[in-house]
């Protein structure tokens, strides 16, 4: 439910991941996420390194995995304790260890819209329109190439000039983040 509320105030898409672990342990090695997180410690202490970016504003495909971690010193290393929260920045580099006993942390991941996103929303819209379904020319046939492309810009640029495309691509927006209506048992 906490995601569901979340999700509706904030306007992006959220998730909570809970983490738990025993004494000196470190869950995941040094890495980033591709949204951003809020760290809710919620038992026992934690240490958190956290590191500059090495690939900025990384997207959802767009993984640590297959990059190199920065070699310089982390830019913050704090220790959360219950009830501390901690903001990291997608594309921040990091990893926690636990201290000497137990804990409990909760991540909120919130999925950030992105201009990627917006191009991709726009992409849809343009599926229901013929002239963008039908096949392109042949390259070989340089001519009819060149008036096809022209054509589509031509009608791509008449689209951004005839609609309003930030209100619609926000209702848009407001359209998903309608809330998880609660339920209960039949009594």
């Amino acid at each position: 439910m906490l995601a569901s509320k979340l999700t509706y105030e904030l306007g992006y898409s959220t998730q909570v991941n809970a983490y738990c672990s025993w004494s000196s342990k470190q869950g995941f090695s040094r890495h980033y996420d591709t949204h951003d997180v809020f760290i809710l410690q919620v038992e026992g202490s934690k240490q958190w390194p956290v590191y500059n970016e090495t690939f900025k504003y990384p997207l959802s495909n767009q993984k640590s995995a297959s990059l190199t971690s920065p070699e310089e010193e982390s830019y913050l290393s704090c220790v959360l304790h219950p009830g501390d929260v901690l903001y990291i920045p997608r594309g921040h580099w990091h990893y926690a260890v636990t201290q000497d006993e137990p804990f409990i942390h909760l991540t909120l991941g919130i999925h950030c819209k992105t201009g990627v996103d917006l191009l991709e929303w726009l992409i849809c819209q343009f599926q229901h329109r013929e002239e963008w379904r039908k096949s392109l020319p042949l390259r070989i046939e340089q001519n009819a190439w060149d008036l096809s492309r022209e054509s589509l810009i031509q009608d791509l640029n008449q689209h951004l000039k005839n609609h309003n495309i930030s209100e619609e691509y926000y209702n848009y927006l407001e359209g998903l983040g309608k809330p998880v209506y609660q339920y209960t048992f039949p009594y």
